[in-house]
Parts: structure tokens; sequence; C-alpha cells
């Protein structure tokens, strides 16, 4: 009689190393991970867990929010600067070895709500300097930290704690925005603390991935309806004017213009430095522990029809 598993018991670590040690010594039996290096190192140190990459759910897309109650983070000229700043090249190839596409939006090149026009704001260091000097943001100490009214250029930046993709995202961001001027203090936080600093509003920006469901609401749950409520404060007037009319349109065409506007004033705002999206996921399973734990696609099966093996 076959045996399957009874349930799951969740186990959380501080660090991406010290998972993986877990899971080299057989203390966990499925894990997933972002960083291609860490599943060669597993994959290296024993043959009983089977590495599975998998294509993430689309609409994927890692980014850096903002907070638009913030005194500096509200003022458009400076989320463009920081866009602008940001090496999406070089993250994409150094740190995700070319396996991910840019993002410019939510919505990935095969979504029927992709928005093809929107503005690029590829790598440009001088054109982000020039608009934080015409914002009154200008270096005037050693440590060249831009300043106004003898106010810093500094603000916190939130994210997931003990991944190694996160912190080499992080760590590469925060030297391009010290290139400029810009002082970030990287914060590691757990999920569960940067989840809830998200919904409380008690951040000044954040590295988040999330998933966009294919619908104006897929925006609207995320960054607010405009009005300037919500989780980033994110206040647009055009923004909430197309929201409201997103409610009235029932076909697919007229729904599609409206989700397109909604990202065209996105974009302009800068409301969040869209980076890109992955291509992979990667799925550690215990294979010497469990068998069926894949269906006929080559993809997991919940947990509940994997097949405990029997010992011999």
């Amino acid at each position: 009689m076959e045996s399957h598993p009874r349930g799951l018991d969740f186990r959380f670590f501080l660090t991406e190393r010290s998972l993986i040690s877990a899971i080299i010594l057989e203390e966990i039996d499925y894990a997933t991970l972002d960083s291609e290096i860490s599943a060669e190192d597993i994959q290296k140190a024993t043959t009983n867990f089977r590495i599975l990459p998998v294509k993430p759910e689309s609409n994927t897309v890692e980014m850096i929010c903002y907070n638009f109650a913030h005194h500096f983070l509200r003022e458009r000229a400076v989320r463009h600067a920081l866009s602008y700043a940001v090496n999406r090249e070089k993250i994409v190839r150094q740190f995700l070895l070319n396996r991910a596409d840019l993002a410019r939006g939510p919505f990935e090149k095969e979504s029927r709500f992709h928005a093809s026009g929107l503005k690029d704001f590829g790598y440009n260091p001088k054109k982000a300097i020039a608009l934080l000097e015409e914002a009154g943001w200008l270096e005037t100490n050693k440590e060249r930290i831009r300043t106004r009214n003898g106010q810093p250029l500094r603000f916190r930046l939130l994210f997931p704690e003990g991944m190694l993709l996160k912190e080499q995202l992080v760590r590469q961001i925060k030297i391009d925005w010290n290139q400029i001027g810009i002082d970030v203090v990287p914060i590691p936080v757990s999920a569960a603390a940067l989840n809830d600093s998200l919904r409380r509003g008690r951040f000044d920006a954040a590295l988040v991935r999330n998933r966009f469901e294919e619908a104006a609401t897929g925006l609207t749950s995320f960054f607010g309806d405009g009005s300037g409520k919500g989780s980033f404060s994110y206040a647009n007037p055009g923004f909430q004017h197309t929201t409201n009319l997103s409610r009235n349109f029932m076909n697919e065409n007229g729904l599609r213009q409206v989700v397109l506007r909604m990202q065209v004033l996105l974009n302009e705002d800068q409301a969040a430095t869209f980076l890109f999206h992955p291509w992979l996921t990667i799925h550690i399973i215990n294979a010497a522990k469990f068998e069926n734990y894949l269906n006929q696609e080559g993809l997991p099966r919940p947990f509940q029809e994997w097949v405990i093996r029997r010992r011999p």
C-alpha cells in the first residue's frame, strides 16, 4: 500500500547557506531557490536530491517599490533618477546568467496586457545626476552624499533576508545608487516582516517579487487605486480615473486599452523600478525519499500525491 506525506512541517532559515546545509544533511525534503549557484552546490554535495528548474508563474517580476508617503521618494524626479541609476543589464548578466528578461512593467511580452510602448529607463547615470541636480540635490560634503536644505538623500531599502540572490541584487543596487550620490541603507528582514511592513506602509523602499494577475485588479490590488490609499500611498488622479473606468469595460479590447493606460501612468511615475522577469525557480526535492513527485508535464505534483519510497 502506498504511503503519502501526512502533512507539512515548515522551517525557516536566516541564511541561504544554512538552508543548503540542511538540504545536504537531509534535514528537509523540499525547498525552492532562486540562485543557480546554490543549486549547483547541492548537486555537487549529494545525489539524493532532484534539482528541477521550473518557469515561474507568468508575469512574475522583481522590482524596487517606493513609499509615496516618504518626504522625497514622493518626488517623480528622484524616482526617475533611481531607475536610471540601476544597471539592470549588469544584474541580469552577472547574477542571473542572462536567464531573465529585462522588465519595463509588470507584464511579460507574452501577456495580452504587455505594453510595448513604455518608456525605457535604461542605465544612464548622467541623466540620473542631472535630474537630481535640477531638483536641488547637490553634492556638498566629503562623503559625496547629495543634500538639499541640509537634508541628506538617504533612505532605507528593505529586502528578504538570507537569500543569496537578493543579497547580490541589493549590493549592486547600493553601488549604483552610491555612484550618483544617494545613500541607501539596506535592511534585511524576514518574509513575514517584509509583508507586514508593506501592508502597514512602514518602509521607504523595498525589493519585492510579485506575480501580477492579468487584469486591471492585478495592478490595483498591488499599487492601489491611485487615491493615495494602500500600501504604497500611490496618488495619481489620472490613474484613479482610469481605475474607475476599468469597472465599466466588459469587452476584451476595451479592458486591454484601460490596462495599457494604467501601465503608461505607472511608467511615467516610476511607481516602481521594474528590474526583470525571472525565467526559473529551482525546486529541490528529496528523490531518495519520495517518488511520484512529478506530473506528466514534468512539474511538481501537490505534496499529498507524493509517495514515500519503501526502504529495502
